[in-house]
């Protein structure tokens, strides 16, 4: 979907770009949540976990790739002519332009496996990058090695064509000049206002409502919006960020006083002090927005302790201690679980970085012109020593002999919030599950079928999430697997039939063949809106 919507129809087309899909390969599990550091990653976990997206997204015509920082396993991954000529353009027919990250060329030197600059300029190109992101690497060098290697000639022959080809398909030599106006009439156009409103209002999840705290209502009464993120516009922008205007971004203290006419907006400025917590002791509720600036967020700004920037917690036990009912909205790029947000908060936004619409789309939600139905694309731990967190874990030894083994003896192993988790003002009721087939032959499909209702009185969205499970296979599997998911909108007493499809490709894994398989076995299915599904039903892949 991110393919079709940079590119659409027609790569020529004026509205569009060529879409890269990035970083190849490991980039995101760096050892020490460090960005650019070192990844170790089994050659199952590599092709079950992190190469189908790329398959993915070459099966959907993405124009361009990138290759990453990392060294994997021993090998950067700007120089791996396995994966790149290998994998990538033999095993899965990739035509398209390459380009290395930025400097990651030049960073073979620095890894040690070339002794020069020259050499790392040689060995990316074989491994197959057609272009390099900055000078220090191709424009430097590579005259120099023609010269002293003719041979290399038909390497920058093919990346030259491949380079080209790019640029005619996305029409630079018909079109090469842009209308230097033409800005004038897209930017804050109000359909685009309009979609990043709804994007912003689906993305974002409430994790807590205790006591139905929310909706609040739009009555005659005082509303204290607080805290270092209730005026903010910056940090709703992202840290990847170079052009955007803090003036087109409306704040959540913006958005509620925009939204509600018969409610009284108290606030204070950023700093905690006593005239922020005398504010909420003046208020009949209070939305307190916390959270990181884009300044501490995003590539190169890691923190070894996932916990919310110094003096923050204290903020919220002081909010707390007030006995105000307490609305937490956390404005980060990263979830950060919060002990005093869940000792003392009675409702939680996962707001994220949700650009210029952030405060209109927080407040909406806050009052319930729309129903929360944003879920969770990650696991929240506990508490850093839990990381690396996910769902999809593979079984635990010893369970088997001793139910009574605890993984930690000073927390629980459970995360805070689990995958695909979110909250909505509705409640929906799951029907008994249905499969089209009790046995299916390899090459088949597998439909799952189950009845959704809306048992609350609002309109609201919920996501239909199917997870599996096989039993046996040649090597260790997840508890469980997503393999399809579905987002429905049901009107109140609303019923509607779901169907999701596993294909033998989803249904297919990586095994001690060293290959994909869908072999033979049961296959456990399990429908709910979280990864904490329950079992359904059970089919079986016929041998």
């Amino acid at each position: 979907m991110c393919v079709k919507g940079f590119q659409g129809d027609s790569l020529s087309d004026p509205d569009s770009i060529l879409a890269c899909a990035k970083h190849f390969v490991g980039y995101g599990a760096a050892e020490g949540g460090r960005d650019y550091d070192t990844t170790e990653i089994t050659d199952n976990t590599l092709h079950n976990v992190y190469l189908p997206a790329f398959a993915s997204a070459v099966e959907a015509g993405v124009a361009t790739l990138m290759t990453a920082f990392n060294d994997l396993g021993g090998t950067p991954t700007s120089s791996a002519s396995k994966l790149i000529n290998g994998w990538l353009r033999e095993g899965n027919g990739f035509d398209g332009m390459i380009v290395s990250d930025w400097g990651s060329i030049a960073d073979l030197e620095y890894f040690g496996v070339t002794k020069d600059g020259a050499g790392a300029a040689k060995k990316a190109l074989l491994a197959g990058i057609d272009m390099a992101m900055t000078n220090e690497a191709y424009e430097d060098h590579l005259a120099q090695l023609v010269e002293n290697d003719p041979k290399l000639m038909e390497a920058i022959d093919l990346a030259t064509s491949r380079v080209l080809e790019a640029k005619f398909k996305v029409g630079l030599f018909e079109n090469p000049y842009v209308d230097p106006d033409r800005h004038k009439t897209i930017l804050r156009h109000p359909d685009h206002v309009a979609q990043a409103l709804d994007l912003a209002e689906q993305s974002i999840v409430m994790l807590k409502n205790d006591n139905q705290v929310l909706p609040l209502r739009d009555k005659a009464y005082k509303v204290a919006v607080i805290g270092p993120h209730a005026h903010s516009k910056r940090q709703h922008l992202g840290s990847w960020c170079l052009d955007g205007k803090t003036g087109d971004v409306t704040s959540i203290a913006e958005g509620i006083s925009n939204l509600v006419k018969n409610v009284e907006v108290l606030t204070e400025h950023a700093t905690f002090s006593d005239e922020m917590v005398e504010c909420a002791n003046s208020a009949d509720v209070v939305v307190l927005c916390v959270g990181e600036s884009q300044r501490r967020n995003g590539e190169a700004r890691n923190i070894a302790e996932l916990t919310l920037p110094p003096g923050q917690e204290e903020l919220i036990e002081a909010i707390g201690e007030t006995g105000k009912p307490l609305i937490v909205v956390q404005c980060t790029g990263r979830p950060i679980p919060s002990p005093m947000t869940e000792r003392y908060a009675d409702a939680l936004l996962q707001a994220w970085q949700s650009r210029t619409e952030t405060g209109t789309a927080v407040a909406r939600l806050l009052f319930g012109e729309v129903s929360p139905s944003g879920k969770l694309p990650m696991t929240v731990p506990r508490s850093t020593g839990q990381i690396p967190m996910y769902y999809a874990r593979k079984p635990i030894g010893k369970m088997r002999g001793f139910p009574e083994y605890r993984p930690y003896k000073d927390s629980l192993e459970t995360p805070l919030y689990p995958f695909g988790f979110g909250l909505s003002y509705s409640q929906f009721e799951f029907g008994d599950v249905t499969l089209s087939y009790a046995m299916v032959a390899p090459n088949e499909d597998q439909q799952v079928l189950v009845t959704v209702t809306n048992l609350g009185s609002v309109v609201a969205r919920e996501t239909v999430q199917c997870y599996i499970r096989r039993k046996v296979a040649s090597t260790t599997r997840p508890v469980k697997e997503l393999k399809a998911f579905k987002k429905v909108t049901l009107k109140p007493a609303e019923s509607i039939q779901v169907a999701l499809t596993l294909t033998p490709e989803s249904l297919a894994y990586y095994g001690a063949e060293e290959c994909f398989t869908n072999d033979a076995g049961e296959i456990d299915v399990f429908i709910g809106n979280d990864s904490n599904a329950p079992l359904s039903a059970t089919f079986t892949i016929q041998g």
